[in-house]
């Protein structure tokens, strides 16, 4: 798909350059458009944000990541992809970190650990999927991050940065015309790329006069109409830091069209300008303007050119809750002009309507309140000191969802035009009209049929070769998160598939062969299994991306010391231990499973074999479970014995047989004819302590023998083969422990909490604990999304003194 790259900018300049010499041979029907446009938009698009639990890191912090993949249209959760790549590559693109993530309900989350594989420089997070390697557009994520020498910083901030600036300028639509009325978008930067706010600007002619005068906004953008006469010069004055820069605006185009567009309450005045060269040729054909967002497309037709400018009325409740993306094209498709627009009607961005905070001993409770919230959300928050400098993100879930997927280049600060409320719906469009040309390239969408090179990845598959072509039945046994899978390659086919694998660091994929007697014995297969994905994929840089603004503009307590230290192991919380003591067996290997076991543990020796000849027959006797067998197929399934209670976990050789933590069917049909013959030990943990969410029924442990000499006693034979590449099981966060919780370094670079998977109920409550301290204020960085699309996205502070 990745074809034609920006050729739609050089055909515009081509029928510009020809546009008083040729006609028009051919017109493409609307349909052909509206036909190419669908078949461009059929393939389904995921965008994936991350939130991170800041960007600055000391050594020896945690990273911590919550991933949203959600369907770039109605931004739901995405559904197919389950795979997720998530790397740390430095400024050369070299990986120093990466880990393949397990995606459920379109999120996923893990840590990273900051060590001594950084240095104190910048790196970047990137994250995406196999599938979204196939589009162009940017739809994948990639956050700058810093690690912070805290005296060097210091250091820095006493730097005195050189007053140089720069100016760019974008013609609104892309094109700027001599002799006819122009809208020009301004942007001003400091050296590190960032916006200079506030300025006083004047529009200087050739005789230096002072034309206009306005001031930059915030984030150093502006917009001024001008009418350039052919050969004309225009200059930009401003003073910054106390110098005068003059700046000279772009030279302007003999012929075309200029776009002014006027937002009005309940309608946009689209607005074409041409001059008297260019008019003889224009006014003899058709123009239409398509609307779109990269999913749909509305076509209206342009007045005919009877003067020199002509005007549409376009109806705001027929744009698209979102971005509209504006396109000028000629009756043979060739796009001429652009403009991007942002419409909502009604806010999909929700924010907490209220907070409350509660002490309790060493704890503080807080507690978020929402409006309207139908469906569940599922959030993330990371909580930080009041005065922290240490988030930086350019993109907040709302930002990368509603407008960065559109646009060619990144947003300085996008988060803010959702966070602020000093940014209005017409920052949103000037920093639009400063963009110029979206994301999306007329050249493909006209002339490339989408063929994606990448398929959705759900797990891992395995392709395993039928050594001699008969039918044989199979089983690969079940590890953490994967069920029990059966399976029959016919002697038609070479290879079979087993889909869906999802193992975790340490699991193998163990295979047997079911014999006519119901035996399990090692298959007859080839050596080798292939697996994919077996390797995590390089890609090169998402995109373009806005450097760090240094963080020692925002105030400091000068006064304070950066004497700081972070200790390189985190603080956690150890369980008390659990001692059963057993006397009689005098294996020390077994006395030590009995003392560290949360069950009763049953070792079985010769006596109890005869009692017990069969291990089903011996669980279904243990109190609080019973063995039933379905009327239909006889297959076993272990029930608890008190109704309101869900199945146990059960688990044979540390392999889950049925599982809250299995998808799909439970199968124990490797339980029946085991016999205890073959048997070590029994846990039976009736109330599943230590076991979480998973033990809410109890769970039983069933451990074969060790003691055979020979393998192949074993109860049951398979092949063992190792994954080339495993699902990394998320670390549970752990706060780090700081030497000081007053000073300013950890005010400024300091955690309280990282929450990634956080759920809002019914209730449309939120709450969340984070230790007691001394702090003034704390700062929440909120973001999420629900089943239905709404998008959970907020900076909120609160004072606590």
């Amino acid at each position: 798909m990745k074809k034609g790259r920006h050729l739609h900018r050089a055909i515009t300049c081509i029928f510009f350059a020809m546009l008083m010499t040729v006609g028009y041979s051919q017109s493409t029907s609307d349909k052909e458009l509206m036909l190419n446009y669908g078949n461009y938009t059929s393939l389904p698009r995921e965008v994936i944000y991350v939130h991170l639990n800041k960007t600055d890191f000391l050594k020896g912090e945690q990273l911590g990541f919550k991933a949203y993949v959600m369907d770039k249209h109605s931004r739901r959760p995405a559904e197919k992809t389950k795979n997720l790549y998530v790397q740390l590559v430095d400024e050369e693109n070299h990986v120093i970190k990466e880990q393949l993530v397990q995606v459920k309900n379109g999120v996923a989350f893990g840590t990273f650990k900051i060590d001594e594989l950084f240095d104190f420089r910048n790196y970047a997070f990137k994250a995406f999927t196999n599938w979204s390697r196939n589009f162009e557009e940017p739809n994948n994520y990639e956050q700058l991050i810093r690690i912070v020498d805290i005296g060097a910083e210091q250091e820095k901030a006493n730097e005195i940065s050189e007053p140089r600036i720069s100016v760019s300028f974008m013609p609104e639509g892309g094109h700027f015309i001599a002799n006819t009325l122009n809208s020009l978008g301004i942007s001003v930067r400091d050296s590190f790329g960032f916006g200079v706010p506030g300025l006083q600007v004047q529009l200087i002619n050739e005789w230096n006069e002072v034309v206009k005068t306005f001031e930059l906004n915030e984030k150093g953008l502006a917009k001024v109409l001008v009418t350039p006469n052919k050969g004309s010069k225009f200059r930009l004055s401003m003073l910054h830091q106390g110098r005068e820069q003059l700046f000279d605006l772009p030279k302007a185009e003999e012929r075309g069209f200029a776009l002014i567009l006027a937002n009005r309450k309940h309608n946009l005045l689209f607005n074409l300008n041409t001059n008297v060269t260019t008019l003889p040729i224009v006014k003899e054909n058709d123009y239409k303007l398509a609307i779109h967002n990269g999913s749909e497309i509305k076509i209206v037709r342009l007045p005919k050119f009877e003067q020199v400018a002509v005007a549409s009325n376009i109806p705001k409740n027929t744009l698209f809750e979102g971005i509209n993306i504006l396109t000028v094209l000629d009756q043979s498709n060739t796009p001429l002009l652009e403009r991007l627009y942002f419409y909502s009607s009604k806010s999909k961005v929700k924010r907490a309507k209220e907070h409350n905070t509660t002490v309790e001993n060493d704890s503080l409770t807080i507690e978020l309140t929402y409006d309207g919230v139908v469906n569940e959300g599922n959030l993330s928050i990371s909580v930080l000191p009041g005065q922290s400098i240490a988030s930086n993100p350019h993109e907040s879930l709302a930002s990368f969802g509603l407008l960065a997927p559109h646009l060619s280049n990144p947003i300085e600060n996008a988060a803010d035009y959702f966070y602020s409320k000093n940014l209005s719906a017409k920052d949103i469009d000037l920093m639009l009209l400063t963009q110029g040309w979206s994301a999306y390239d007329w050249s493909n969408i006209m002339y490339f049929s989408p063929t994606p090179e990448y398929e959705f990845e759900k797990g891992i598959k395995a392709t395993i070769v039928n050594k001699k072509g008969k039918v044989k039945n199979w089983i690969a046994y079940p590890h953490q998160g994967v069920e029990l899978k059966r399976f029959r390659p016919s002697n038609e086919n070479a290879t079979y598939a087993i889909n869906a694998l999802f193992p975790v660091q340490g699991d193998r994929l163990l295979i047997s062969e079911i014999n006519k007697k119901g035996d399990l014995k090692e298959p007859l297969i080839s050596n080798t299994i292939q697996f994919s994905p077996h390797e995590i994929p390089r890609i090169d840089g998402v995109g373009k991306q806005l450097g760090y603004k240094n963080p020692f503009d925002a105030p400091t307590n000068s006064g304070e010391g950066f004497g700081f230290a972070l200790p390189f192991d985190t603080k956690r919380i150890a369980l008390e231990e659990v001692t059963v003591s057993e006397n009689k067996i005098e294996d020390q290997r077994l006395k030590q499973l009995i003392d560290f076991s949360f069950g009763k543990v049953t070792v079985f020796d010769e006596k109890l074999r005869k009692k017990w000849p069969n291990v089903l027959t011996f669980i279904g006797m243990q109190p609080g479970f019973r063995v039933l067998y379905a009327a239909s197929d006889a297959q076993p399934v272990i029930v608890n014995t008190v109704p309101s209670l869900p199945l146990p976990s059960v688990y044979l050789d540390g392999a889950p047989l049925q599982s809250p933590l299995i998808g799909g069917t439970d199968d124990l049909s490797l339980l029946e004819g085991l016999r205890t013959t073959d048997i070590e030990y029994v846990e039976v943990n009736r109330f599943g302590l230590g076991e979480g969410a998973r033990g809410a029924g109890g769970a039983i442990r069933i451990f074969t023998r060790s003691d055979y000499s020979d393998g192949a006693k074993k109860p049951y034979g398979y092949l063992d083969y190792e994954y080339p590449l495993t699902f990394n099981r998320p670390d549970e966060y752990a706060i780090p422990l700081y030497n000081s919780y007053a000073d300013i370094s950890y005010l400024q670079y300091g955690v309280l909490g990282w929450f990634p998977n956080l759920n809002v109920k019914d209730a449309n409550t939120l709450k969340f604990k984070i230790p007691k301290t001394d702090l003034e204020s704390i700062k929440l960085n909120i973001q999420g999304f629900s089943n239905e699309g709404d998008l959970f996205s907020e900076e909120r502070y609160i004072q606590l003194k």
